[in-house]
């Protein structure tokens, strides 16, 4: 079906106001890292997912070969960035940090690393 809008012919000495909306929008990446003694690795094939402050999950990505996970064209607001809870208990990982995000008009990039750990891990109290 044809997309609805609105269709303008040009003409000569013809002056027309055309109001488009533009929405903001930034980007969010990062790096997922598995920490263990103190040493970080990169992490490929890790599903991250982003939910924005109501908890809803608004998308998806995997980790690339590096680790390397982008969110790009993200509506401006605040977000939270989470390992896969499922793929998290396989793999036995838990995320070790909380990663929250505030794209504003100021802030259009967010760059944020994944720290994972093993879930057994007894340097923390969760």
């Amino acid at each position: 079906s044809p997309t609805k809008g609105q269709t303008i012919s040009l003409r000569p000495a013809q002056l027309m106001r055309l109001e488009i909306p533009v929405i903001g929008t930034g980007d969010i990446e990062g790096t997922v890292y598995q920490v263990e003694n103190g040493k970080k690795t990169a992490v490929r094939g890790m599903i991250i997912r982003l939910l924005n402050e109501k908890g809803e999950e608004v998308a998806t990505k995997v980790s690339e070969y590096d680790g390397y996970y982008i969110f790009s064209q993200v509506p401006l607001g605040k977000y939270l960035v989470l390992l896969d809870k499922v793929q998290g208990k396989d793999l036995s990982l838990r995320q070790q940090n909380s990663v929250t995000i505030n794209l504003n008009k100021f802030e259009q990039l967010e760059v944020r690393d994944v720290l994972l750990e093993p879930a057994f891990s007894q340097n923390t109290n969760r």
